[in-house]
């Protein structure tokens, strides 16, 4: 999966299937619902990515 965190720049967030509900959830962390396992995946990004 890849999250667009500015103009012309992608992170590259690794491998994920069946996500939903994907939102930012605050300065630098992402979430998402994963809809196979009924979990939310979470991530931290790294510092001045987003």
């Amino acid at each position: 999966m890849l999250l667009a965190t500015g103009p012309r720049l992608l992170l590259d967030l690794g491998p994920s299937r069946g996500l939903q509900g994907a939102v930012w959830s605050g300065p630098g962390r992402f979430l998402a619902f994963e809809r196979g396992t009924a979990q939310i995946v979470l991530w931290n990004l790294p510092e001045g990515t987003a």
